[in-house]
């Protein structure tokens, strides 16, 4: 019974797990990382409240209700939280979803936004491009490269060193702009250039009737679903590490089983897809069937959730033997990491993707429901 909890909490990222390869935490509270305290690989966090002011030699990667770094990361940083506060330090780049992005600190990389409110505070430093996909977005400090801004309102009141392309409704500069490139955006209006503001370039406006802005629209709704699919990603390869230590032991031994036994996994899966939905709608016909056929719906959504957590853990098994040449389908956290990449992209492929992919699910579907089946049996004896 505690692993069933255990594999339900997989779901929601709230089992605390700690490695020595690298750090992976998870709480539905805080986690905090002192001032005093380094972590001298990668960290990896998801929790209600996720605070870090000391030192992350590597990258970080978190997800959370909110996330503050106010110490210093020594390679990249990747978030997905409600709020998110960068007053400290990245060495690295920085890809940022957020309800709400603050950044009043330092991004030697370039930092890629999403969000409804996007701010670049006027001690913000960042050393590279900017990217900015929002409802609104104000920039008041100094990026070193290009900035590239879609939203509804955009506010520039720093300093740009290299080219602006904005695309929002509303464009407006403050007094203290500079922007040593070119201005490009797309409007419906002319911006709105404060006196002081400074375009060392050319200034270029283009006009675009917002009512009739079906381009736009377009490029908002692929960069929505570009962030749905980067945070369903994120959480992704977060359940799959939790399930991986947790469970280390059952993930090696039913990945082994899946591989062996690929084509009956395959065959078991594929009838518990597609007819067991069938079977639960017949007996919610019935009235004595159906207390019975909704416990075996739920059982059933468990089940598919878990596979799909799963299905990156297996394609981590191959991503072991055919990319970095074990001699068997043994499992690490980077394989797991980029076996959930790897089976993602797979699905981008044409025709092919889906089968391969659907295949993999299937199989996952088979084993899981197998490993199920005989805990219960060994349970009635």
């Amino acid at each position: 019974m505690k692993k069933i909890f255990v594999l339900l909490a997989v779901m929601f990222l709230t089992v605390p797990v700690t490695v020595s390869a690298a750090e992976f935490k998870a709480s539905k509270d805080v986690y905090y990382l002192s001032a005093g305290q380094a972590v001298n690989d990668n960290l990896y966090v998801a929790g209600g409240s996720v605070n870090v002011d000391g030192i992350v030699q590597k990258d970080f990667f978190s997800a959370g209700g909110s996330v503050a770094l106010n110490g210093l990361v020594g390679e990249d940083m990747a978030t997905v939280a409600g709020t998110v506060s960068l007053n400290g330090s990245v060495k690295g780049d920085a890809r940022i979803i957020a309800g709400s992005l603050n950044v009043n600190g330092k991004i030697e990389g370039e930092l890629l936004a999403a969000g409804g409110q996007l701010n670049i505070f006027p001690n913000a430093f960042v050393g590279r491009n900017v990217y900015s996909f929002g409802g609104n977005f104000s920039d008041e400090g100094s990026v070193n490269g290009d900035l590239t801004a879609y939203g509804g309102k955009v506010y520039i009141n720093g300093l740009v060193s290299g080219n602006v392309v904005v695309k929002a409704k509303d464009v407006s500069l403050g007094p203290n702009a500079l922007i040593k490139g070119n201005f490009d955006y797309y409007s419906q209006n002319k911006a709105s250039i404060a006196s002081g503001a400074q375009i060392i370039g050319t200034e270029n406006f283009h006009q675009t009737q917002y009512a009739s802005n079906v381009g736009l629209a377009a490029q908002f709704l692929l960069g929505f679903i570009t962030v749905l699919w980067l945070i369903k990603l994120l959480v992704l390869i977060s359940a799959a590490l939790i399930m991986f230590f947790v469970f280390r032991r059952e993930t090696d031994d039913l990945t082994n089983r899946a591989v062996s036994n690929f084509w009956k996994e395959l065959l078991r899966g594929f009838i518990l897809f597609f007819i067991l939905p069938i079977a639960i709608i017949i007996s919610l016909i019935t009235v004595v069937g159906i207390i019975p056929a909704l416990i075996v719906a739920l059982v059933y959504a468990i089940m598919l959730v878990l596979a799909s957590v799963f299905t990156g853990i297996l394609t981590g098994g191959f991503v072991s033997k055919w990319i970095f040449r074990k001699h068997d389908y043994s499992l690490n956290w980077y394989s797991i990491i980029l076996g959930v990449l790897v089976f993602q992209l797979i699905k981008f492929i044409p025709f092919i993707g889906w089968i391969v992919a659907g295949a993999l699910f299937m199989v996952s579907l088979g084993v899981l429901y197998g490993e199920l089946y005989s805990k219960l049996g060994l349970r009635k004896k």
